[in-house]
């Protein structure tokens, strides 16, 4: 829990997310597909992205990956959901890092969410893995259920209401808080759209964490844009940095 507070938010971007390795892409559907590029220079596209979901009886699971230019993967986000109650019901998430050798994963079992978080030294061909458990309250997301939340809710965010929420986050194997305001309206793409402001709830921690800023439709049904934290890294004099991005999504 010694890592910077900025790393917080290196996992935002995923929001519907799942699977660590091969997978049949053939048996998935498509949910979106992104371009990121970076935040200052808008016009130098870094990383793809896209989101694939399977449903087999009662569970649903969704695939999110993202890749350099050239095809290769570097992030694979996991999530699986119990479909049984009629609601998407979270039952854990897994984030796959491959560019630092990092493999977080939680599970919600019994009230708790069990977190587990393994890091990997290729040269020494070792690795060491932490494990937490936490109480689960309140309203709680992961990067690939927070989007559903938000659209859940979207009549009280409409209306101006804050939203707050617990974020798993899975290098720190806890929860934090973190709000969500509609800052404004804004044209985009032909359209009107609404900006979320998503930031921590501790002034503390917010004063270390850039706010992240999503544009949605007005009715909410979909996520446009993404400034902020991306799980992608970028190497930087010889060490991977965490990446700011410009997210712009497209849906078939």
């Amino acid at each position: 829990k010694e890592r910077s507070l900025v790393a917080l938010v290196a996992g935002f971007l995923c929001f519907l997310a799942p699977a660590g390795g091969a997978y049949a892409s053939e048996a998935f559907q498509p949910l979106f597909t992104a371009k990121i590029f970076d935040l200052k220079d808008r016009s130098k596209h870094m990383f793809n992205y896209k989101s694939e979901f399977r449903i087999d009886g009662d569970s649903k699971t969704v695939v999110a990956l993202i890749s350099d230019l050239e095809g290769k993967t570097l992030v694979i986000e996991t999530t699986k959901l119990s479909l049984a109650s009629g609601t998407e019901t979270l039952i854990s998430f897994e984030q796959d890092q491959k560019q630092l050798g990092t493999v977080g994963r939680l599970e919600i079992k019994d009230g708790r969410i069990h977190f587990t978080f393994t890091k990997s030294d290729g040269s020494k061909n070792e690795s060491s893995t932490k494990t937490e458990t936490e109480k689960l309250s309140g309203d709680f997301v992961v990067t690939s259920t927070l989007v559903s939340y938000l659209q859940k809710n979207w009549r009280a965010l409409a209306d101006g209401k804050t939203l707050r929420v617990r974020y798993g986050v899975l290098d720190r194997l806890e929860t934090i808080g973190f709000q969500f305001t509609k800052e404004k309206e804004k044209d985009l793409q032909g359209e009107k759209a609404f900006v979320v402001k998503m930031r921590p709830s501790s002034m503390i921690i917010s004063a270390l964490v850039n706010p992240l800023h999503f544009s949605f439709k007005t009715d909410g049904s979909r996520l446009l844009e993404l400034e902020g934290r991306t799980a992608a890294k970028v190497m930087i004099d010889g060490r991977y940095r965490d990446f700011d991005g410009y997210t712009v999504y497209s849906y078939p």
